[in-house]
């Protein structure tokens, strides 16, 4: 069956069969699609949910994420559609990285802040790709972009992310990335680093 028949299927279709045909869609991987499978995310069985956004997640291509992407960018937030679109992101966000940093590069405070926690939140995201990402948004405008890029080089990047820390820190006039920066090296290090002449201690204040 193609696309639309499977789609005029859907109706009058049981939660098995509509499961069932959520996997013939995936098998197809068009842009029509996937464009059913995002309608399937609307059903009111779970498990026909699940299993739709589990296709789009294993077929993970330019086309799934930017859907994804355009459904978190409406902000709303409390929407069971905005939480499914926020998993599936977390979930590819390590095969689209390149992606991620293009989109990043044109888009506004909120969405750089959506692609940092998706890299952030992704348990498959690697180190040099999460500092590929904090590299394009260090030195943001936006000082919540730059407080999520802080916590992503402490959480994925490690011991590498502390000469790019140390720096920012010095550079840094916002008080609460410069917090952020402080409690990243600690996690790192340990109460013990210094920057500059202050420990991490002195200067958390403890």
């Amino acid at each position: 069956m193609n696309v639309s028949e499977l789609k005029e299927k859907i109706s009058q279709s049981d939660l098995d069969q509509k499961r069932e045909i959520a996997l013939e869609l995936e098998k197809i991987g068009s842009d029509e699609a996937i464009d059913v499978l995002f309608e399937l995310l609307r059903d009111s069985n779970r498990g026909v949910v699940d299993r739709a956004l589990d296709c789009l997640i294993r077929l993970g291509n330019k086309k799934v994420f930017d859907s994804f992407i355009n459904i978190t960018n409406q902000k709303q937030h409390e929407s069971p559609l905005f939480t499914l679109a926020y998993d599936g992101l977390c979930q590819i966000s390590h095969k689209r990285i390149a992606d991620i940093i293009e989109i990043s590069q044109k888009s506004d405070g909120y969405t750089k802040k959506i692609c940092i926690d998706i890299v952030s939140n992704n348990v498959n995201t690697k180190g040099k790709e999460a500092l590929a990402i904090s590299k394009k948004l260090i030195r943001d405008n936006d000082p919540n972009v730059r407080m999520g890029t802080v916590e992503l080089l402490g959480k994925k990047v490690g011991l590498d992310a502390n000469e790019i820390l140390t720096t920012m820190y010095d550079m840094e006039q916002d008080e609460w990335v410069r917090f952020s920066i402080v409690e990243s090296l600690l996690s790192l290090n340990g109460p013990d680093f210094k920057i500059g002449e202050k420990t991490l201690k002195e200067l958390s204040g403890e």
